[in-house]
């Protein structure tokens, strides 16, 4: 007689090595017939991201032993149990299931680079593909590419448009794409004509302007308008007719005057909730009114995000984490540089990444002995950005190319050195640095010094134009010739924030506080604009060549932030109120082709609002409130 069959496992519990998601391990768990009888087993159930083969009812002959293939594919990283349950012969058996996942490290191949993931070592074996080999880059704007230290380099592709009415550019996910020109065509002077530019021919064409366009002054007492491309004024009754209000929609006309019923209140454009407080965000903005920030939610990495005039996120684009903490913006063409003390990083106006240098790179390249800082970034409107490193040793300034981030000329300071840079927005780049007990304000072009003067202790650059630099003291204000750095003039006035353009400068000063306008060549007051009650301010900026804004914080009647804007001839053309908003650090948004500009504030360091604003003036658009008209980096201006 045969002997009954002995069922038994191997193991009462299974532990699995660490697994790579995506990459499933394989343990078997024995069954064990220590009897001469053939005995059946079967596995019943499995719980968890575990798997059983084989399936169904089993047989096993006496006196041998059969494998139970159990698979470990885990869906997240972490620790996973489970259990499998197995019936041999009449009798359940549970054994237990546990094993680690974990993410794999990036391994994504490039054209020019084979990448291979190793689950059992967990690393991604790399290949470069040798120098000249053929490849096919992601950028659709670089032809006759090739493979070139592990990277597909190319050439720049030339995209040229089919006529004078447009303007072509290369857009890297799609290639070469072509643009309607605004404004290609010389205006006639003729209000009720237009030139516009026929698409099909690339010629100039004149035409009359829309019926009832505007073609002078339209209020409640007068309406100049266009009919059949001549301009007529119609006067009369206009009780009831829509209005333009200086501060938004709905006007109405009333007696002659333009009444709203929402009164003075800006009305809200868009608001966006951040995912955590940002007390030292910035913001930047673009000519054609998109809206660029740094967002960084608690635990997670930062990002460069931009939105549209009307608040639709375009992109959001990740950024290193030295970099992205207590960042700063420089908007120059379509490249934003985001930048902070432990470095730069570039992303291109469509979101795609661009270069990155580290300030530790910057100084070890050039044999500075790091730890190094980037104390302040500029443009120096000559193609190059110029960074002012600061390490154990000194500091000293680099210049840097805009278009790819290698460095050009170096000059190591004899002293320390006060932020911020300037530039003439023409390739001059001026310093004020301190050498002992003497203080210099020294101009330099692609690291040669044009010229150096004595300035006092407490000097520090405002803003500097092609013509002039303005510098100010704790109780003055200075202008110098920018080409030779003599004095033009001094006001002996004491600065808190100055804008300036090539016909005006405005100055914020005490005491007052109040608002002057200044003539650039010789500092004579023009006008001046008293600030009563609290009259504290977070943002003066160059609205055009002819005005500029406050954002005040009024106490009378109730404490409340108004937005101000303030003509060459010292009058207020607009007070509009915000409602219920308390600005932390604030900008002024002003795209270039929408009706209504937007003001936009960061409220309370938890929120961006949006308000529509009156848009008057020319362009320049578009500012940051953090370093007044941004005349440092170049020309009032973005």
């Amino acid at each position: 007689m045969n002997a009954p069959a002995v069922l038994k496992l191997g193991a009462e519990k299974l532990e699995f090595p660490t697994t790579f998601v995506g990459h499933p391990t394989q343990v078997e768990l024995e069954v064990i017939n220590g009897g001469r009888a053939e005995a059946r087993f079967e596995v019943v159930a499995v719980q968890g991201p575990f798997l059983a083969e084989p399936g169904g009812p089993q047989r096993i002959s006496g006196t041998s032993t059969q494998a139970v293939k159990v698979t470990f594919n885990p869906p997240s990283s972490g620790w996973h149990v489970g259990h499998l349950d197995i019936v041999l012969q009449d009798e359940t058996v549970r054994v237990e299931l546990r094993g680690e996942g974990k993410q794999p490290p990036p391994c994504v191949p490039t054209s020019c680079v084979r990448a291979t993931f190793d689950p059992t070592t967990g690393e991604c074996h790399r290949e470069v593909r040798p120098d000249g080999v053929p490849c096919e880059s992601e950028n659709k704007c670089l032809v006759d590419t090739v493979c070139l230290d592990g990277v597909c380099q190319g050439s720049q592709r030339d995209c040229r448009p089919k006529n004078a009415c447009y303007e072509a550019s290369c857009n890297p996910a799609i290639g070469c794409e072509e643009i309607p020109v605004v404004d290609s065509c010389e205006q006639p002077e003729d209000p009720c004509k237009e030139a516009i530019c026929d698409l099909e021919t690339g010629e100039c064409v004149v035409v009359d302007r829309e019926d009832y366009s505007e073609c002078g002054p339209t209020n409640c007492k007068e309406q100049n308008v266009c009919i059949g491309g001549v301009c007529t004024r119609i006067e009369g009754q206009t009780d009831g007719r829509p209005c333009l209000h200086a501060c938004g929609e709905g006007g109405i006309c009333l007696d002659g005057e333009c009444w709203r019923p929402e009164g003075r209140l800006l009305s809200e454009s868009w608001q966006r909730e951040l995912p955590s407080r940002h007390p030292g965000l910035v913001a930047a903005v673009d000519l054609r009114g998109y809206l660029y920030w740094v967002e960084c939610p608690l635990g997670e990495a930062c990002s460069l995000v931009s939105v549209s005039p009307n608040g639709f996120e375009r992109f959001r684009q990740l950024l290193s984490s030295e970099i992205a903490r207590d960042s700063k913006l420089l908007l120059q063409g379509s490249q934003i540089v985001v930048w902070s003390s432990a470095g730069l990083q570039t992303i291109q106006d469509q979101g795609d990444p661009g270069w990155g240098r580290s300030a530790e790179d910057l100084g070890s390249e050039v044999g500075l002995s790091c730890p190094c800082e980037l104390v302040d970034l500029i443009d120096d409107g000559d193609g190059d950005l110029v960074v002012l490193l600061r390490w154990s040793g000194g500091t000293a300034l680099r210049w840097l190319s805009r278009s790819q981030g290698t460095g050009r000329a170096l000059v190591r300071l004899a002293g320390d050195a006060r932020p911020a840079l300037a530039s003439d927005g023409e390739g001059a780049v001026f310093s004020i640095e301190l050498e002992g007990d003497k203080s210099r304000l020294v101009a330099r072009r692609k690291g040669e010094v044009e010229w150096a003067v004595e300035v006092g202790p407490t000097a520090r650059i405002l803003a500097a134009l092609p013509s002039r630099v303005f510098v100010a003291h704790d109780d003055s204000l200075e202008a110098r010739l920018a080409k030779t750095g003599s004095a033009s003039w001094t006001r002996p006035h004491a600065p808190l924030d100055l804008v300036a353009s090539n016909q005006h400068v405005f100055v914020l000063e005490q005491p007052g506080p109040r608002l002057v306008v200044l003539a650039p060549s010789d500092g004579e007051e023009k006008a001046s604009y008293p600030l009563t009650g609290i009259a504290a301010t977070s943002t003066l900026a160059l609205r055009a060549e002819d005005r500029a804004v406050l954002l005040v914080e009024r106490g009378l009647p109730t404490r409340a932030w108004w937005l101000e804007e303030i003509d060459a001839e010292g009058q207020r053309t607009y007070a509009c109120e915000l409602p219920d908003a308390r600005p932390g650090r604030s900008w002024a948004f002003l795209p270039a082709t929408d009706v209504s500009a937007r003001l936009v504030i960061l409220n309370e360091e938890e929120s961006i609002r949006t308000f529509f604003a009156p848009r008057l003036g020319t362009p320049p658009y578009g500012w940051t409130a953090e370093r007044g008209s941004l005349a440092r980096a170049g020309r009032p201006g973005p």
